[in-house]
């Protein structure tokens, strides 16, 4: 059997590159929170054994009581062995109860800072160190004269607390504060005596450089129409007045006076990536929500976002993410980038220009996203207010995946029959992805139009590397023209994306013919009438013995007929039963004489005999046409029947002869 469409002039097996758009951005089915938060996650942690950590303003986890923080497993379900109890609370029924930012400590303990009074029915203030177990570690004490919401921590390498937000230190309003280990004040880092004036303020991100200098973001009023949204601390505290510092006058710009500071990522060579929801003037050019600056604070005119995000400070950039190739992540309430669509998260790249490989399709809904940290493989960890991702629920926390795996090239470029076997060729991206020991990479088949909504499994691989997989068509597979291949690994689970090239896949159906047909004895299988090409006989109706075509037909017996149109063979076969053998003695079939065949009107047909009828039956075995000629000749008119095969049956005296005849 014929299994491959080849040209007959080529014997020599191609290998056709066929590579796959590289799709990284989607949706790691292998996470899934089901019911998942029930209300806004604001902080989300990979921990180092594959758990996750949130915080936020949710009250359930998957119907489960957690309040405002919660441990799930790497597949998204709920870890029960992380216990916070009643969780947070407050006094005041009337304030919001909400977790805003957290950091893990080397112990595996965590820091959470909000706005709560109570932990599991202890109180504490918006500052507060959780076991591992869930429990509060009541040996961390804040400072007892510190008050006020806080949105951002961050940690130094001594362990030392650097908090910010809006802030009330020794009844000193302040944006940032430094805690000891212990939770107490250190009041060797001044920034709480001098603060930034004392109207209302607010201080949402903080990032620690190097050499142990803060740069804190937010919006803090320092006169009348002036606000403050990023500066620069030393070690002390004290403001870093070789860092030009981000200041926006609402005179000038009246509309965006309330815009903000919201995320700040320092990069390796000391610039800083600054998200947020403003709009800013350096010099005679306006950026609005996202840009890089240079390390002393100006703009790095070589970053290239663009419009960015766009002009309005809703479309914010609220958590940013570096990879290691240099490539940012950012996430927040856009839903285009430089004119893109891009729904709450996108991919940049080193200069600041969209990366277009990054596909994120309808994105997040809605695009309310706080928080974005990369897994120790490059996956994203996403967590926010919303409750899809391209189309699939996700409640507020989600994985996206930073992996594909590229369909390289098919070893015969195709067409394919139904049933034919070959090789497809994948490789990794990015190439460094590592597989675990018990990996199965599997190849799968779209349906006729690419959708892999019921994918088919054509081959598999047991393999931590990239290679080569055997894979076959089914037999039963349906002809189409638009066929993709996909590949699929297990541990770690990546969906690869389709192949870009079309791949058809040829499957003729079976030839056509009546079902009974009676036959003359000593007839041979090549004597039934049937339409098709290149037909194959056969013994039963899947696999079995070929049959010759000179083989005598017996009476009562079924066989089994294929067609092969150009080199594919049918999977479906014609089954036809051997009727009743007549004998055909007595007609000289070397006297009857019948022409043109094919026809286009007219057939002649002339016989030593008298000829008393002639029928002519379509292959259904239904009569279509008749006549008496009386005559030893006669001319039958097929002009009113159409083109195809059909069996005409001559009668002469007491004996008969069926014959087939073609219209053009």
């Amino acid at each position: 059997m014929m299994k491959k469409l080849r040209n007959v002039m080529l014997f020599i097996i191609l290998s056709v590159t066929v590579s796959s758009w590289s799709q990284i951005g989607s949706l790691d089915t292998s996470f899934d929170p089901d019911d998942g938060a029930d209300f806004q996650v604001n902080a989300a942690l990979p921990l180092p054994d594959g758990k996750i950590m949130i915080a936020g303003a949710f009250t359930e986890y998957n119907t489960v009581s957690r309040k405002g923080i919660a441990r799930i497993n790497a597949d998204g379900t709920l870890d029960t062995t992380f216990d916070p109890g009643t969780g947070i609370q407050t006094i005041s029924s009337s304030t919001a109860v909400v977790i805003n930012g957290m950091k893990r400590l080397s112990d595996g303990k965590m820091i959470i800072v909000g706005n709560f009074s109570v932990y599991n029915e202890t109180p504490i203030k918006n500052i507060a160190r959780i076991n591992p177990d869930g429990s509060l570690d009541t040996s961390f004490t804040p400072h007892a004269t510190m008050s006020g919401i806080l949105y951002s921590v961050a940690l130094q390498p001594d362990g030392k607390i650097i908090i910010g937000g809006s802030l009330i230190v020794n009844n000193s309003r302040c944006s940032v504060a430094r805690l000891n280990t212990d939770g107490s004040l250190d009041t060797s880092f001044t920034s709480y005596l001098t603060g930034f004036g004392n109207s209302s303020f607010t201080q949402y991100a903080l990032a620690i450089q190097p050499d142990g200098k803060i740069l804190a973001g937010g919006s803090v009023p320092t006169a009348t129409n002036v606000f403050v949204k990023l500066v620069r601390f030393n070690t002390d505290g004290t403001r870093d007045t070789s860092f030009t510092p981000i200041i926006h006058t609402s005179a000038s710009t009246p509309i965006n006076a309330q815009g903000a500071v919201q995320s700040l990522l320092l990069l390796p060579d000391g610039k800083i990536i600054v998200g947020g929801g403003y709009q800013q003037l350096f010099g005679s050019t306006t950026k609005y929500n996202f840009t890089r600056l240079n390390a002393d604070g100006t703009l790095d005119a070589t970053f290239n976002s663009g419009s960015g995000t766009g002009s309005n400070q809703l479309n914010s950039v609220r958590a940013t993410a570096l990879q290691p190739d240099g490539k940012i992540i950012i996430a927040g309430g856009f839903s285009l980038y430089n004119g893109t669509a891009r729904k709450g998260i996108a991919r940049i790249n080193a200069n600041g220009t969209l990366d277009n490989t990054f596909v994120v399709g309808t994105g997040f809904n809605p695009a309310s996203i706080s928080s974005v940290t990369l897994f120790e493989d490059g996956d994203i960890l996403v967590a926010g207010h919303f409750t899809v991702y391209n189309g699939t629920t996700r409640n507020r926390v989600a994985k996206i995946s930073t992996k594909t795996i590229n369909v390289v090239s098919i070893s015969e470029g195709g067409p394919f029959c139904a049933g034919a076997s070959f090789t497809v060729n994948y490789t990794s991206m990015p190439a460094e992805t590592s597989y675990n020991a018990e990996n199965i990479f599997t190849a799968q088949l779209s349906d006729a139009t690419g959708s892999f909504a019921n994918p088919i499994t054509i081959g598999t691989l047991a393999s931590i590397t990239d290679g080569t997989i055997s894979v076959t068509v089914p037999e039963n597979t349906v002809a189409g023209t638009d066929y993709r291949i996909r590949i699929v690994s297990s541990s770690p689970t990546i969906t690869g994306d389709k192949n870009a090239t079309a791949i058809i896949i040829n499957k003729p159906t079976a030839p056509t013919g009546t079902a009974v047909q009676d036959f003359e004895t000593g007839q041979t299988l090549a004597d039934f009438i049937i339409e098709g090409q290149n037909i194959i006989w056969y013994d039963v109706a899947i696999g079995g013995t070929v049959l010759p075509s000179t083989h005598v037909i017996e009476e009562g017996v079924v066989y089994y007929a294929s067609q092969t149109i150009d080199e594919c063979e049918s999977f479906d076969r014609l089954e036809i039963t051997a009727g009743i053998g007549l004998s055909a003695e007595s007609f000289e079939m070397n006297k009857l004489k019948y022409y043109p065949n094919p026809t286009d009107q007219f057939l002649n047909v002339v016989y030593s005999e008298n000829i008393s009828s002639i029928v002519i039956y379509n292959l259904l075995g239904q009569q279509v046409l008749s006549l008496n000629p009386n005559s030893q000749t006669a001319k039958v008119d097929f002009a009113t029947l159409n083109s195809g095969t059909y069996f005409m049956k001559v009668v002469s005296g007491n004996e008969s002869r069926i014959i087939k005849a073609i219209r053009k």
